[in-house]
């Protein structure tokens, strides 16, 4: 009888695992189906990605060579124009000698000053202050 018994046991064990192992096997093929459809989108949005990628390269790239190919032309008309306008001003305007003029008047002006007596300093402010 000890070994009808133990041998039940055994069977009982064995058959136990199997039941075991085949429940986690299907767990696991359930998991492993859920693992697969994540993969397939994260690959999709990998691809939507690289392909948004490419066409914002493609919509910086593209008009700075048809710059680089068309304005030169432009450029090459337009600048001798605007140089001859920034001259008419220049000269309308006289910028360039005002300034250097209104620099020199107040370096002599800040000697005149440094040369003066106190009286004519007192008289100046008092011109000013008036």
């Amino acid at each position: 009888m000890s070994i009808i018994v133990t041998l039940d046991r055994n069977y009982l064990i064995e058959n136990m695992e199997e039941n075991e192992i085949k429940k986690l096997l299907k767990e696991s093929l359930k998991l492993n189906k859920e693992t697969n459809e994540i993969v397939k989108s994260v690959k999709k949005y990998l691809v939507v990605q690289r392909i948004f990628f490419f066409v914002k390269v493609l919509i910086i790239v593209i008009p700075l060579i048809l710059g680089i190919i068309y304005l030169p032309p432009l450029f090459k008309e337009f600048i001798p124009r605007f140089n001859e306008t920034i001259d008419q001003y220049q000269s309308l305007f006289n910028f360039s000698n005002k300034i250097e003029e209104f620099d020199s008047d107040i370096l002599l002006d800040q000697e005149k000053l440094k040369n003066l007596s106190p009286e004519k300093l007192e008289k100046i402010r008092n011109v000013i202050s008036n």
